[in-house]
Parts: C-alpha cells; sequence; structure tokens
C-alpha cells in the first residue's frame, strides 16, 4: 500500500475505497499511530493557528481582550500564538519602539505561521499596512477611531512604560496643573491613568470633583472603589467578536473582505465628575455598527 493512499485516508480525501480505508485505520490502531497535526496541516496549507500581536499584555485592557479571544476559541481546533514586545529588564512598553514593532510584525507575517492575524492597537506604518494587503492570509485589526484632537488640550507621558500606567497618569496631570488656563476636568485614556492623575491633584492640595473633576476609560475593578467616573469598554467582547471574525474570514475566503464593527462605550457615573449616582447602573448597553 502506498503513502499516498495512507495519506488520503488520514486527510479525509476521496478517491479511496471503504475496505482500503479501513484497512489503514485498523492498522494504524494495531501500531498505536497517530498521523503528526503539523504535517496535516502543512500539507492541508493550513497551520491552525492564530497570531496575536499587542504593543503589551501585561495589562488589564488586553488581559480582558486576550480572555475574550481565549473564549472564543475554546471550542475551535486553532491555537494562539502571542507577539508582544518586551525588554530585558521585563518592564512593560506599553508603545514600542518602531524596531520591536517590525520585529515582532515580521514574526507574525512569516509564511506558513498562522492562518489569520489579529492586530491590537497597533501603529501602522504605510509599510506594515502594504505588507498586510499583500499577504493571503486573514487579518483584523482592533485599534482606535483616527479622531482629529487639538494637541494644547493633551498632556502625555513620554517616558517608556509609563504611557497608559498610573505613573503615566500621574505625570501627564502634573503638566496640565502647570499650565494656564488650569484645567476644571481631564478625560483620562485609561482608568490606571486616571487613579495617577488622581493623586497628582491632591498632591497640588486640590480636590477632585470640588476644584478638577476626572474621568478614565474601561471600568476596571479598581475604579469602582477608587469611585472613578469611566467609560466602560467591552473589552472582552471585543476580542472574542474579533476572532470571530478572523475565524470566518479564515473559513471562507469569498466573506466580505473589508467589514467594520464600532463599538460604543458605556458612561458609568460616579464621584469624581461630581455626581452622586443613586445606583452604578451603566448608560444602556454597548452598540456594535457593523459598517
Amino acid at each position: 500500500m502506498s503513502t499516498a493512499t495512507v495519506s488520503r485516508v488520514f486527510n479525509d480525501e476521496s478517491g479511496v475505497s471503504e475496505d482500503t480505508r479501513q484497512h489503514v485505520l485498523d492498522a494504524a490502531a494495531a501500531l498505536n499511530y497517530r498521523p503528526h497535526a503539523s504535517a496535516q496541516n502543512l500539507a492541508r496549507q493550513h497551520t491552525n493557528q492564530i497570531a496575536v500581536v499587542a504593543p503589551v499584555v501585561a495589562n488589564y485592557f488586553y488581559m480582558h481582550v486576550m480572555r475574550g479571544i481565549q473564549h472564543a476559541l475554546a471550542d475551535r481546533d486553532m491555537d494562539l500564538m502571542v507577539h508582544a514586545p518586551a525588554n530585558p529588564q521585563d518592564r512593560i512598553h506599553e508603545q514600542p519602539d518602531p524596531e520591536s514593532l517590525n520585529t515582532y510584525m515580521a514574526r507574525a507575517l512569516q509564511p506558513g505561521r498562522n492562518d489569520g492575524i489579529l492586530l491590537l492597537s497597533m501603529p501602522l506604518t504605510g509599510e506594515w499596512a502594504d505588507r498586510l494587503v499583500e499577504t493571503s492570509r486573514a487579518v483584523v485589526l482592533v485599534r482606535d477611531d483616527n479622531r482629529a484632537v487639538r494637541d494644547n488640550l493633551i498632556a502625555a507621558s513620554d517616558e517608556r512604560p509609563f504611557a497608559f500606567s498610573e505613573k503615566g497618569g500621574y505625570r501627564a496631570m502634573k503638566t496640565l496643573l502647570e499650565r494656564e488656563p488650569r484645567p476644571d476636568a481631564v478625560f483620562a485614556a485609561s482608568d490606571m491613568q486616571a487613579l495617577g492623575a488622581m493623586q497628582a491633584v491632591r498632591e497640588n492640595d486640590l480636590r477632585v470633583p470640588e476644584d478638577l473633576a476626572i474621568v478614565g476609560f474601561d471600568d476596571l475593578e479598581l475604579s469602582r472603589c477608587a469611585g472613578l467616573t469611566t467609560l466602560r469598554q467591552p473589552a472582552r467582547t471585543m476580542g472574542a467578536r474579533a476572532s470571530r471574525t478572523l475565524l470566518r474570514r479564515i473559513e471562507d475566503a469569498d466573506s466580505a473582505p473589508v467589514s467594520k464593527t464600532v463599538f460604543s462605550p458605556e458612561l458609568v457615573v460616579r464621584r469624581t465628575c461630581g455626581k452622586q449616582p443613586e445606583s452604578e447602573n451603566a448608560s444602556p448597553g454597548f452598540v456594535l455598527r457593523d459598517q
């Protein structure tokens, strides 16, 4: 019996009689033989792997997104490969430098490494956007809305690894408090930044919310304890939705090549914006718009 016939049996291909198929399966059972999964996937031109490229994973938001991805893949024969930059001191890089970005994007795009790629908040250059278009693999991006903002109203910590951390919010708030006129309300890009900002306000003998209101973004568990008004975003739902979209594109090459889903966050009102709600019920549920 030829190796080609055995291969067709284990790959469940046609062209093999039922008697021959059963003979091969009986022989394999007697020898306790199992086909090599990687070899099978190579023959089928599938890896059964999905790559995730993220600026960092040791972060509350990304951890929730990853949980959503894992949930969506739980009942699928898919493995997850995570590419996230880290420096030799194991400090958390919230914003990867261009060299790290190039390294991890190049790994994810290597031929035969995965069936699809999920990009989480990755700042894509024109070069990498072109390379993603050229690849034959499915790609899903979970990124920002690219809205125009006024630079003079923004303060940011440019010292890694503090970009989305409590220390980053602390340093950015220190910068804002030195400006004239001093702001009377601040919106932080993450809850952790908002918590750091609150510390900076207190150190300047100011009160939240009497002197300065603060709103965060994420609605982490810590936010409830701090009484932080915030925008609750469905991080886990975002990860699950992105994974299911990617799987659909992997399995059906004729599915819509480009789509867009917009998640609208919920406002959760607490004491840091000067309101004392009767309950912590958020505004109406998430809005998903497919475009």
